[in-house]
């Protein structure tokens, strides 16, 4: 009889013991899930964020190239013009910012529109 009892309290103890290190098991799982909720937040603010700079960057780079190309195709044709080459001159064509900008719209709207969407996107 003193046998069989001792043997339920070691049972009892064992119980006990795998029970404590299952909850710190546990504890460990959840605090490693919000740590990966917290660097999914950060990496989608990242991304989100880079590549909005970077639409934004591009689309302030064509509106500075157009301006740039127009003025040196008009430095040109007025060379043209001063050297008597009127031909080459009426050749030159310039640019349009509202087609550029569409285009460059129209080339990463939609991603833009995608990356916004994650970015929003509810993670539960």
């Amino acid at each position: 009889m003193p046998n069989d009892l001792d043997n339920v309290l070691n049972d009892i103890r064992r119980l006990r013991k795998e029970k404590n290190e299952n909850e710190s098991s546990l504890d460990q799982v959840e605090i490693d899930a919000k740590q990966q909720l917290l660097k999914d937040g950060k990496t989608r603010n990242t991304l989100t964020l880079s590549f909005l700079l970077g639409f934004f960057g591009m689309l302030i780079f064509s509106c500075l190239f157009v301006w740039l190309y127009n003025w040196s195709a008009i430095n040109w044709g007025i060379k043209l013009k001063l050297a008597g080459i009127t031909t080459g001159a009426s050749e030159i064509h310039l640019l349009e910012l509202e087609k550029i900008l569409s285009i460059m719209i129209g080339a990463l709207g939609t991603s833009l529109g995608f990356i916004i969407g994650y970015y929003f996107k509810d993670k539960k």
